[in-house]
């Protein structure tokens, strides 16, 4: 009983975290924080389904699965922002080649 409670009571901060996730992503339009939201959305699913299947039932372990599908989605979220970082670092060593400056450094040489 008191760990259906407990479930419950985690289900519903992974909800409260995803729903600042989603904010963060709304004024931000950056990908990891919907990854982060959909994360934090599949681990509230998870914890509902444990605080209302039986502990002994044997399809406890199908929900851990959606765990597994969660921490997947925090992954994602981590290589696409690490993508866009080593994208924008990327533009910003052309754009300092292509400057003004290296240009006139080139033709004095």
């Amino acid at each position: 009983m008191i760990a259906s409670f407990l479930n419950g009571v985690a289900a519903m901060a992974c909800l409260a975290v995803a729903a600042f996730f989603v904010r963060f992503w709304q004024e931000s339009a950056d990908r990891v924080f919907a990854c982060l939201a959909a994360a934090f959305s599949i681990f509230a699913i998870n914890y509902g389904l444990l605080g209302l299947l039986p502990y002994p039932d044997d399809r406890r372990a199908y929900a851990f699965a959606l765990r597994l599908i969660g921490f997947v989605a925090i992954l994602v979220g981590i290589m696409v922002k690490g993508r866009e970082l080593a994208e924008s670092m990327r533009s910003s060593d052309r754009e300092r080649v292509d400057s003004p400056s290296v240009r006139r450094f080139k033709e004095r040489r």
